[in-house]
């Protein structure tokens, strides 16, 4: 199976292992946990195609409420994200090349949630690599007490009714990050955290998604957070499974920096997506899809104004890109004043439209993005110029027409003022202006003539 691997530099490394050690040597405002108990999934083994073990997995969809209508925090608010149940939980074995095309049920009512709201809720589905196992603590710290063993996130992919966001990958996340945060009811130093979340959630545009497992109000999220992780202080957050582990509750730049950090381990390409609906009354399903993918090509370098004014808005094109899993694809446009980026309107046409504030030489290039938000390399640059004013257009009005040809007139012959500026009265290019740019902006405008051009530099 191929990886990815996201390049990070040295210092930012650095900085983000500082924040890490900070957020555990800070962490000691915590509750020490309530009972224990063995995890076991709820939902059965299904056997997917093929028996290659390319890729030994596991498969998560978890339910939750957007908004819990059952669980408070100490402080007395909602959790959010609040866990309920499984809406499939299984190992599989995937082929390199091989997909996953499945479906997920969930009964509300036979898992005793009979008055959910379907607006309310969200299913995330997470894969797990499940063949390289690593001995983690659920201690603060850094501590090696409370071991468990991690397998790490892979991927991660989401929906609710509305709303369905694919796992990411691109030059800076090799998969969107999941978090698990076992938390309690009466514990005092949790609802930081749910809080924290919660505008992070809101606020930070991050490929990123949790469940607060609500231990003393939830069997199975205590199952799985005493069972599988040895949980052992309240709030603890596991990122990507275990990759990272924090005691206490942190603050939301620290969670910003460990979802990035997280965000940025070398891990499978993968096209996860998940979507969700509603099948009968108190029954959930979706149906979801998982294949190693390689994202698309990079499109061909833009074609349009090289040569342009100010103010003036301007199409460009790229040649389309192709990918190799026949992803519908969109485009994103780079015109570099401050890098300003323009989203292609119409996915799978690569054309955007441009105006510029200023003056100066700029690049355009274009990228492709695929459904799963995987992105190509940016084409090769197309090198263009913006002048202040239109060429041809003597009188500064933004247009070319007859008024130009007057004005000019005017200049060379009755004593008028300048062109505004003067090589807009230039119109053949030649670094003069005479009776020869009157006739050539006649020629443009009454017998289809070459447009005015620019004076060369």
């Amino acid at each position: 199976m191929k990886r990815k691997n996201v390049k990070v530099l040295t210092i930012m490394a650095l900085c983000v292992a500082l924040v890490v050690a900070v957020a555990y040597a800070g962490s000691s405002d915590v509750c020490e946990v309530r009972g224990v108990s063995e995890y076991t999934p709820s939902a059965p083994a299904v056997e997917f195609k093929g028996d290659s073990k390319d890729f030994n997995g596991r498969l998560t969809v978890f339910i939750v409420e957007k908004v819990s209508k059952r669980y408070y925090d100490e402080d007395g608010n909602p959790y959010n994200h609040g866990f309920l149940d499984y809406g499939f939980d299984s190992n599989f074995n995937l082929a390199t090349g091989d997909s996953i095309n499945t479906t997920f049920s969930w009964d509300a009512d036979a898992a005793g949630f009979s008055n959910v709201d379907s607006t309310n809720l969200m299913a995330i589905a997470v894969i797990k690599d499940m063949a390289h196992g690593v001995t983690a603590y659920s201690d603060s710290g850094g501590l090696p007490n409370y071991p468990f063993t991690a397998y790490y996130t892979e991927a991660c992919a989401w929906a609710t009714i509305d709303e369905e966001v694919a796992n990411v990958v691109n030059d800076n996340w090799s998969h969107s990050v999941f978090a698990e945060i076992g938390t309690a009811t009466w514990c005092p130093s949790c609802p930081t955290m749910n809080a924290n979340m919660h505008l992070i959630d809101e606020f930070y545009d991050l490929p990123f998604n949790y469940v607060e497992m609500v231990v003393d109000e939830n069997a199975v999220a205590n199952s799985r957070m005493n069972g599988q992780f040895n949980l052992h202080w309240l709030p603890t957050t596991y990122y990507d499974d275990g990759y990272e582990v924090v005691t206490g509750g942190h603050g939301i730049g620290t969670i910003a920096a460990l979802i990035d950090y997280s965000g940025q381990r070398s891990c499978t390409s993968w096209g996860l997506t998940i979507d969700f609906h509603s099948t009968s009354k108190g029954t959930f399903g979706g149906n979801i899809s998982l294949r190693e993918n390689s994202g698309p090509t990079e499109p061909g370098e833009p074609t349009g104004v090289v040569e342009g004014a100010t103010g003036i808005e301007y199409e460009y094109t790229a040649a389309a890109a192709t990918d190799p899993e026949y992803d519908a694809l969109s485009y994103v446009f780079v015109f570099d004043t401050t890098e300003e980026q323009v989203t292609n309107p119409d996915p799978g046409d690569p054309q955007a439209l441009f105006s510029w504030p200023e003056a100066g030489t700029f690049e355009v290039k274009a990228k492709a993005v695929d459904r799963y938000g995987f992105e190509s390399d940016w084409s090769t640059p197309l090198t263009v110029l913006i002048h202040e004013y239109i060429a041809g257009d003597a009188n500064g009005d933004k247009t070319v027409n007859i008024f130009d040809i007057t004005y000019v007139i005017s200049f060379l012959y009755l004593e008028g003022p300048e062109p505004i500026p003067y090589g807009a009265g230039d119109s053949n290019g030649s670094g003069l202006i005479n009776i020869f740019d009157i006739t050539y902006t006649i020629t443009y405008l009454y017998l289809d003539g070459p447009p005015p051009v620019y004076p060369a530099k």
